[in-house]
């Protein structure tokens, strides 16, 4: 399949106001719209992935390949809303307040729609013992999100969840542990400056912002890890959440037999229409244009780590992934 790339993936290509799709769920697992009374909906089929590992370029690649829909569990309200605008775009569909919702106007799909979920273990302020979820937990935290909701004028945001058996399928998203911890320096850094103070973040920033998180929960990391691997891998709290959630991915995908697909997000740099063709493939879904996002490709973050470091952290890894994380991450640790 010929593949031609007429728009850049940046975060201003693809904000779209997120709609929730679902209103009820019948004893049988259709899907209803009561108000409206559409009674075919897709099965929901999870973006599972760590924050900051590259969902948002998946969902941008399926919805502009194939024209349809993509859904998320977290509906946001940004800026370049207008009150006025939100609530008309509220009122195009009726719907629970519980998601998953909606992220465009463009036609549902006729079998599956991608949605994304962060399930849990990923708190940036939480204690390790806090980050292992039994396969039970993390299956229901895969149906839960937030929700940005008008309330006479003001933008207020709630917890939701949803029945996480809505969910058929899983495409489990898998980032290199090295970028995708720098990926979420980036978040908290652009977060957390103006955009006059903003900058090209450098090693001695990110090694300012580990600094911070590995200074946390000091006495429990010595119960929980010893001494002998954590003091000398740069944002090891990071790590280990990055660890301990696919850890905790792969062991619900298994105990409740969820067909699966591995997606690593790197393949979209050497080999796009291969990884393009697996996803719609597993979707059930028709490409319908081929005016799809450039994967912008920088090679990475390595040069964020020094030797010593980057061994320090294979260390680390190994130790605490699971035998199937492991075997994923290998070509990683070592490229």
């Amino acid at each position: 399949m010929a593949r031609t790339t007429l728009f850049v993936f940046t975060a201003a290509t693809f904000i779209l106001v997120a709609f929730p799709i679902f209103h009820s769920v019948t004893h049988s697992g259709t899907l209803k719209n009561a108000s409206r009374n559409l009674t075919s909906w897709p099965d929901v089929v999870w973006l599972a992935n760590y924050p900051n590992s590259g969902a948002r370029f998946v969902l941008s690649l399926i919805h502009a390949s194939s024209q349809r829909a993509t859904a998320t569990n977290y509906k946001r309200i940004t800026s370049k809303v207008s009150t006025t605008s939100f609530q008309q775009r509220e009122n195009f569909l009726q719907y629970s307040e519980n998601g998953p919702f909606r992220e465009s106007a463009k036609d549902l799909p006729q079998h599956y729609i991608l949605t994304k979920t962060h399930c849990s273990g990923f708190c940036d302020s939480c204690k390790p013992s806090k980050t292992y979820a039994t396969p039970e937990d993390f299956y229901e935290s895969c149906g839960k999100g937030s929700l940005n909701s008008m309330t006479n004028g003001q933008v207020t945001n709630r917890l939701v969840s949803y029945d996480p058996s809505l969910a058929k399928k899983m495409v489990h998203l898998i980032r290199n542990p090295f970028d995708n911890v720098v990926a979420r320096f980036h978040f908290f850094y652009l977060g957390s400056k103006s955009s006059k103070d903003l900058a090209t973040p450098t090693r001695k920033d990110f090694l300012d912002f580990c600094q911070v998180t590995d200074s946390m929960h000091v006495e429990e990391k010595h119960d929980f890890f010893g001494d002998k691997l954590y003091s000398e891998v740069p944002c090891h709290l990071h790590f280990y959440r990055y660890i301990q959630w696919h850890n905790n991915a792969f062991e619900m995908a298994t105990k409740y037999m969820i067909p699966h697909i591995l997606i690593h997000y790197e393949d979209f740099a050497t080999n796009y229409n291969r990884s393009l063709t697996r996803l719609v493939d597993f979707l059930h879904l028709d490409v319908e244009s081929e005016e799809n996002p450039k994967f912008l490709w920088n090679g990475g973050y390595s040069e964020h780590y020094t030797v010593k470091e980057k061994e320090a952290v294979r260390a680390f890894l190994r130790e605490h992934a699971s035998q199937e994380t492991y075997y994923q991450i290998q070509r990683y640790l070592y490229p």
